[in-house]
């Protein structure tokens, strides 16, 4: 019992890690409370103030909660909508994220129901609401562009350079279920999962709860900046089972760069 203890709470200040001297410190007193067995050194490793005085626990929730808040601007919530005798209905919903000025990233399954130059509903963390259109749709990687008014994306989430490695945290944004503006916290469990024939690089797999609606919306590391894009989950009941999955920001990246290729040689 004691030993479930003090993993739980390991895991759960360790949930809370951001950078990556931080998080180096907090690993480092885990592992020697787990060495010790000890539940008492783990309370003096994670309460024992800092040079200015605050407990470390509350440190890293402070910047979890400034992660958070400062990511969320850049994600929206992706309606589908079509045509009844009573007006407009939804019909199905997903996530994106500012990737420039009035450019958004989605998945493709979220926006094929639209279509290439087709129109979709968006609403940002501020609970407005927009026009957008699809610019292209990649089928085989599961992307999406969406254009939408820049005025409307005033925060740009950023790629990181590096590819996660199993065992870092993360952090998945959308609108899972259509409940926008939800964020959970998991762990990297591996980065070169082969899940779909069209990812012949593969895919990066979390325990960070994914349901639908999250489809679309970014995965962060602990700088915020995007590691991957939500896309699927594996699980029979269409919920979280522990296991989902992201497209790599490498892939997302040579997507747009292919399109934006295209656009500049079509024109010329």
């Amino acid at each position: 019992m004691k030993k479930t203890i003090m993993v739980m709470t390991a895991a759960l200040f360790a949930g809370t890690s951001v950078h990556a001297s931080k998080w180096g410190q907090q690993m480092n007193g885990v592992l020697a409370t787990l060495r010790s067995g000890g539940f008492k050194v783990m309370n003096k490793i994670h309460h024992k103030p800092t040079e200015d005085h605050t407990p470390l626990w509350m440190q890293l929730n402070e910047e979890n909660r400034h992660r958070a808040e400062s990511v969320m601007p850049g994600v929206f919530m992706i309606i589908i909508e079509q045509m009844t005798p009573a007006g407009p209905q939804p019909m199905g919903s997903g996530s994106g994220f500012a990737i420039e000025p009035g450019l958004l990233v989605t998945n493709a399954h979220v926006v094929a129901p639209a279509g290439i130059g087709g129109g979709v509903l968006v609403r940002d963390s501020m609970k407005g609401s927009g026009p957008a259109n699809v610019l292209a749709i990649d089928r085989k990687h599961d992307i999406a562009l969406v254009s939408i008014d820049p005025a409307a994306t005033p925060h740009i989430l950023k790629f990181s350079p590096e590819l996660p490695k199993r065992g870092d945290w993360v952090f998945a944004i959308g609108a899972p279920f259509g409940v926008k503006d939800t964020y959970t916290a998991g762990q990297v469990s591996r980065t070169t999962v082969e899940a779909h024939p069209g990812f012949p690089q593969g895919l990066i797999q979390t325990d960070a709860a994914i349901n639908p609606g999250n489809s679309g919306g970014p995965l962060i590391d602990g700088m915020g900046n995007v590691v991957g894009m939500n896309t699927q989950i594996a699980a029979p009941a269409r919920q979280n089972s522990g296991i989902g999955f992201a497209v790599r920001a490498a892939t997302i990246q040579a997507m747009i760069a292919e399109y934006k290729s295209s656009k500049l040689a079509s024109a010329n």
